[in-house]
């Protein structure tokens, strides 16, 4: 069974902090094969991670500021949220002992 890396909102934002020390002229690259896992199918995302992202727009665009994890989870959204999200498998996951302590 092939890995796939489920991304949350901060997961896809942090390229963009400075504490990561990624240049900012290296960030379209780092989206870009971000991209290709997500059409390799390695990487997905629930669509309220499209959602938070489209909400948080508006204030950085107001600022002049680039929005590339907004744009790349935009351009991505049909292909990493193809799954849905199953909460029947996730109340599941939830009732093992710890796993919400965990969270």
């Amino acid at each position: 069974m092939p890995i796939v890396w489920v991304l949350d909102t901060s997961s896809i934002t942090e390229v963009r902090r400075p504490a990561l020390q990624i240049p900012q002229s290296e960030h379209v690259r780092v989206y870009r094969a971000l991209g290709e896992l997500v059409g390799g199918g390695a990487l997905v995302f629930p669509k309220q991670v499209r959602e938070e992202l489209e909400r948080q727009h508006p204030t950085l665009a107001a600022k002049g500021h680039a929005d590339l994890p907004y744009e790349w989870a935009k351009r991505h959204a049909e292909r990493a949220t193809r799954h849905g999200t199953d909460y029947d498998a996730l109340r599941e996951i939830l009732a093992v002992e710890g796993v919400a302590e965990l969270l």
